[in-house]
Parts: structure tokens; C-alpha cells; sequence
């Protein structure tokens, strides 16, 4: 299994939701997002890439309910 931020998920848990977010909220209250994002952008400026903005996705995957019913036309009724 691929280490996920130094977490192997082979063999650790993933971190809850909880944990993330306190994480992240410790991340924004000590200015730490736009230092993390100026070392990501040195590291892309070495191989010739450069990242003016980012936005953090939530990629949870989910599965769709059924699709919604529909009414027939008024022409398939008659």
C-alpha cells in the first residue's frame, strides 16, 4: 500500500475526519498554508513547473441513488 503523507495504510489507520480538520485549522492559524504552498511551488520551479493557486477537494467517492422517476409524455399516455 502507498504511504500516504508519511502514513503507511497497510499498516496504520487512516486518520478520521476529526483529526484532519484539527490538523488543518492548526495549519491555518499558524500561517502554515502559504508556507507549505511556496515549498510545493520551489519543488515544482525545479522541474520547470510553477502552481499559481491551489483548492483543496474533498474526493470522497459515494454511490448514486437510483436515477429519478419520471411521468410519461402526455403522448405515451393516450
Amino acid at each position: 500500500m502507498r504511504d500516504f503523507i508519511g502514513i503507511d495504510l497497510a499498516i496504520e489507520s487512516v486518520p478520521d475526519v476529526t483529526t484532519l480538520l484539527r490538523f488543518c485549522r492548526l495549519l491555518e492559524k499558524h500561517v502554515l498554508t502559504q508556507r507549505i504552498f511556496e515549498e510545493i511551488n520551489a519543488g515544482l520551479a525545479e522541474q520547470g513547473m510553477f502552481m499559481r493557486e491551489g483548492t483543496i477537494v474533498d474526493a470522497t467517492t459515494w454511490q448514486p441513488g437510483p436515477p429519478p422517476r419520471t411521468r410519461p409524455s402526455r403522448a405515451t399516455r393516450r
